[in-house]
């Protein structure tokens, strides 16, 4: 019973480790600016913060089939590779980070219009559906807070994206739910569940209705 209290416990705490990412606002319009060098049209090559760790971003040479790219993770520490990421398309990269657009302390990424973790999840889809190339990011932070901006092109015919991110760039400690001690494993039709006051999981968590 103590083990499968446990999985429950794990599971809900998981759900919690991942603030959500929020669409804020839209404007009609590529041209909304962050800086203050009087409107200056940059993105994360140039609005750069401290990546986490050191990556090195690759791909094969021209013309060799089949294509793939890869980015690399290595420790800051012992700068032993602990992560590689392959891609079997034209992807780029943007904001290598923790703790900004996840809180679960992995490092996570904008791959093409995707954010996704080192573990090659996808954290959000920004669905943009433009061709990588004509998208432009800013991460910037107001009172502590970041938020995602995303171009899909400059000038008055593009749009731009205002997104409110879960992290502030710390790890944060994350609260596990006390189970309840009345849960208690009961056997139903050969499978064992766990039973509370007011529902039913199975060990992988999932609510039995």
């Amino acid at each position: 019973m103590k083990k499968s209290i446990f999985i429950l416990a794990a599971l809900f705490a998981a759900t919690f480790a991942n603030a959500q990412i929020t669409l804020e606002h839209t404007f009609e319009g590529g041209s909304l600016f962050t800086h203050t060098d009087g409107g200056s049209l940059s993105d994360d090559q140039t609005n750069r913060i401290q990546a986490p760790c050191f990556y090195i971003w690759d791909e094969t040479s021209s013309g060799v089939t089949p294509y793939s790219c890869w980015l690399e993770l290595y420790d800051p520490e012992t700068l032993d590779l602990y992560k590689k990421i392959v891609f079997e398309k034209f992807t780029l990269i943007h904001y290598i980070t923790r703790n900004i657009f996840t809180t679960d302390n992995k490092v996570a990424f904008i791959a093409n219009d995707k954010i996704l973790n080192e573990d090659k999840e996808v954290v959000y889809d920004l669905n943009l559906g433009l061709d990588p190339s004509s998208l432009r990011y800013d991460l910037v932070k107001f009172n502590g807070n970041y938020k995602l901006v995303a171009r899909t092109s400059y000038g008055s015919k593009g749009k731009t994206y205002i997104y409110s991110l879960p992290g502030n760039g710390e790890a944060q400690a994350i609260s596990n739910p006390s189970p309840k001690k009345n849960a208690r494993k009961v056997a139903r039709e050969g499978q064992v569940l766990v039973e509370t006051e007011t529902n039913t999981y199975t060990l992988q968590g999932q609510e039995v209705k």
